[in-house]
């Protein structure tokens, strides 16, 4: 009963929210997330130890250059937290066409 109710409810909330003029999409992040690109690597764990990595160093690494890191601490602006990332850019990075 609860499950209906709550499927019954954010319709409501779509249908009202679809009728404001600006608004172009109505999507709750949940069912309807979009997918970006992704990666798979398969580490190997010999060569990666030949070169002075465990196969998590190159994982971490490896989402650093492609991802950035997110900063420890939060910007606030309008008391509102952001969270920013740093990235290497691709020169920096070795990434073609990542500048």
């Amino acid at each position: 009963m609860a499950e209906v109710r709550a499927k019954v409810a954010k319709q409501v909330v779509a249908d009202a929210i679809k009728k404001i003029p600006s608004v172009v999409d109505v999507l709750n992040g949940i069912d309807n997330t979009i997918s970006g690109p992704a990666l798979v690597f398969q580490v190997n764990p010999g060569v990666a130890a030949r070169a002075g990595f465990t196969p998590q160093e190159v994982e971490l690494d490896t989402s650093v250059i492609l991802q950035g890191e997110p900063a420890p601490t939060p910007v606030v602006v309008n008391d509102r937290a952001y969270t920013i990332r740093g990235a290497f850019s691709g020169a920096d990075a070795g990434i073609a066409g990542r500048d």
